[in-house]
């Protein structure tokens, strides 16, 4: 097919203080393919969804944002769900579930050049980020760089890879580049 055409670049949106509904209602509501969403701010959010390709979200230059887990959250919940979507960022935040949360990021399916860097992960009840049944390509892989995960204790990972069955397609988790992680 011929290549998918993106539209016109914009200016980045901001997560503020004043955008109501926070970086879920954007991601729902403004987002597209291409955009740069940049947190100015904290969030409090869980059970996200990446649904658009080439998006990336950040932290704002200069300042240490943290996105947390809702206080009241299901178990099974995650912060973030990347799923077949390529060209995702996510970069210079901390993603913190305070324990509440089963995992904090699950990427599945075909994420052609995903990154997570300059990421610090902690406080997933089970695992930090699980690759279920994902998998980047030779010349798009998926990176993982200058992340940090913490745990705290043995029934925790800091990475957990698992293959979905409902995910016919893709039969390992394939095409993954870790790069100066701890």
């Amino acid at each position: 097919p011929p290549p998918k055409k993106l539209p016109p670049p914009r200016g980045p949106l901001r997560v503020t203080a004043a955008v109501m509904g926070g970086l879920g209602q954007v991601l729902r509501t403004q987002g597209r393919d291409g955009d740069r969403i940049i947190l100015e701010v904290d969030i409090t959010e869980a059970d996200l969804d990446v649904n658009k390709d080439d998006l990336t979200i950040e932290g704002a230059a200069g300042k240490n944002i943290t996105w947390r887990a809702p206080a009241a959250l299901d178990p099974k919940a995650k912060l973030l769900r990347v799923g077949g979507k390529s060209g995702f960022t996510l970069k210079g935040i901390t993603l913190d579930g305070g324990g509440r949360p089963e995992g904090l990021i699950v990427v599945f399916g075909q994420c052609k050049n995903l990154r997570i860097e300059d990421v610090t992960l902690r406080g997933g009840r089970l695992w930090n980020v699980m690759f279920g049944s994902a998998a980047g390509t030779p010349d798009s892989p998926m990176t993982l760089q200058n992340v940090r995960s913490h745990t705290a204790g043995p029934a925790e990972s800091a990475v957990r890879f698992e293959l979905f069955p409902f995910i016919k397609t893709i039969s390992e988790n394939d095409h993954l580049i870790f790069k100066d992680c701890t």
